[in-house]
This record gives C-alpha cells, sequence and structure tokens, in this order.
C-alpha cells in the first residue's frame, strides 16, 4: 500500500514539527473515521473483497489530506525562510 507510506510520513512530520494533536488526529482519522466505514459500505458492495478494497480507498483519501497538509507545512517553512 504505498499510500500508507505517506499517511506515516505525515504522522512522523506533524509529531515533528510539534503538531502532537494533529497527528493522533490523522491515526484515529485513518481507523475510526476512514477505514471502519469504507469496510461496513464496501464489503456490502464487494463481499469479502471489500474488507481489502477498504484500507486502500481509507487511505487513498487520508493521503490526499495528508499531501495538502504537508504543503502547508512546507509553505510556512519557506516563508520563515524568505525573511
Amino acid at each position: 500500500m504505498p499510500f500508507m507510506l505517506v499517511d506515516f510520513l505525515a504522522v512522523s512530520v506533524f509529531e515533528s514539527v510539534g503538531m502532537g494533536k494533529t497527528a493522533l488526529v490523522f491515526a484515529i482519522l485513518r481507523k475510526i473515521v476512514f477505514e471502519i466505514p469504507a469496510i461496513v459500505i464496501l464489503n456490502k458492495i464487494f463481499q469479502a473483497s471489500g474488507i481489502t478494497y477498504a484500507g486502500f480507498v481509507s487511505e487513498f483519501i487520508l493521503s490526499i489530506f495528508a499531501v495538502i497538509l504537508l504543503r502547508r507545512i512546507a509553505d510556512g517553512f519557506e516563508r520563515r525562510n524568505e525573511k
């Protein structure tokens, strides 16, 4: 799952820049908010394969959020370096 790498990278970056609450929210989003509903919905659509698809779908959605947040952090560092 290549998208899982982006999620783990994001959590590590959030923790390293002092955004521990964001890292915690991100970890909770991964399992509770995205993956569990995806398992229920996709399991009804694709039967047993839905469980496998749920992991991919939840990681993909969370990766999009991760890239957006990581880009904001990177832009903040760039602005600080310009001053």
